[in-house]
């Protein structure tokens, strides 16, 4: 990346191939703190909460899998704040996924 925006215009691809791998590795690393070698989860969370408002639909079901990977570990408990604000619509596509 080479500027604030550079980021903004990775083709939809690339957001899924990051997306996949951090669901990978929380699948296998797991989520901080009850692993201390996990991802955060604040930081997973919000990138897969700013893919969601992605254009393209393939991205925003990356994010929803790699929320899903994120349930599958921590419980809904320690997710739900970061769903609290979608709308009907949009909280059924993740309730769907959990």
């Amino acid at each position: 990346r080479t500027g604030a925006g550079a980021a903004k215009t990775a083709p939809p691809r690339a957001y899924c191939a990051r997306l996949q791998l951090l669901e990978a590795l929380v699948a296998e690393a797991g989520i901080q703190p009850d692993e201390v070698s996990g991802l955060p989860l604040e930081l997973v969370m919000e990138l897969a909460m700013a893919c969601f408002a992605h254009r393209e639909a393939e991205v925003r079901e990356s994010s929803v899998r790699l929320v899903g990977a994120c349930f599958t570990r921590v419980g809904m408990r320690r997710i739900e704040r970061y769903l609290a604000n979608l709308r009907h619509s949009q909280r059924e596509v993740f309730d769907a996924e959990f």
